[in-house]
């Protein structure tokens, strides 16, 4: 059995900057932990919650205020800066205009590696080709 249900645009938005937000925080501690050589627990005492706390918040179990980020923010001494602008005319978020734009399946080789990238991150794949291949 499955299930199909659309996820309208709102929620689309909303999801984006959720995720935009904990992926530039998720970095941001990553390199501040890294350059200072500070352990999670002891960014967790400046930012003034529990380690267990700091790390809900960064894998997502738990939502992030906008207090609780000013707090991270100003414990990795860095800015946060809002911008709202107009969307793009004719933008229709993640779908494509065009067909030619669309991307189209192809013949992968056995483990061929893949890359993905999005405007935050970059994710690579290790792509296994389907069993019923030759070898």
């Amino acid at each position: 059995m499955s299930f199909r249900f659309d996820v309208g645009a709102r929620a689309r938005s909303a999801s984006r900057l959720i995720g935009n937000i904990r992926s530039d925080i998720i970095a941001a501690v990553v390199r501040h932990r890294t350059a200072e050589n500070v352990s999670q627990q002891r960014l967790a005492e400046s930012i003034g919650i529990s380690r267990a706390d700091l790390n809900s918040y960064l894998s997502g179990q738990k939502d992030l205020t906008l207090r609780s980020l000013a707090d991270i923010a100003f414990a990795l001494n860095k800015e946060i800066v809002v911008e709202l602008r107009d969307p793009e005319s004719g933008s229709k978020g993640n779908y494509f205009d065009e067909p030619s734009l669309v991307p189209t399946a192809r013949k992968m080789e056995r483990y061929e590696t893949v890359t993905r990238t999005t405007s935050r991150s970059m994710r690579i794949f290790r792509a296994s080709a389907s069993a019923d291949q030759d070898d």
